[in-house]
């Protein structure tokens, strides 16, 4: 005699939703190292949350972190610019986007 396989059917298995979570705590905190080391990215503040016991994906803290709506930081790049005279210099362009 065989048994029949339960999971043979996709209509059996499905995944069960949980709801939205409740990530006050987690915002709170992302603001206030955003707040206090201004020129951290999100790569940083994930790193510094991963050492305190946060177990947030950085999906989920990339996501908070935008939806704050803080500065994010460029990268600056060296520019060659021409004076009046034809004379070459270099000058260096920071940005901010937000």
């Amino acid at each position: 005699m065989r048994l029949p396989c339960l999971f043979d059917r996709r209509s059996l298995v499905y995944y069960k939703l949980q709801g939205p979570r409740d990530d006050r705590a987690v915002r709170a905190r992302i603001k206030e190292i955003a707040e206090t080391r201004v020129r951290y990215g999100i790569a940083r503040i994930h790193v510094l949350l991963r050492r305190e016991g946060w177990t947030d994906s950085h999906k989920r803290t990339r996501r908070i972190y935008s939806e704050r709506g803080a500065f994010i930081w460029k990268k600056a790049c060296i520019c060659d610019i021409a004076d009046r005279g034809g004379a070459k210099r270099q000058i260096i362009v920071k940005s901010i986007r937000g």
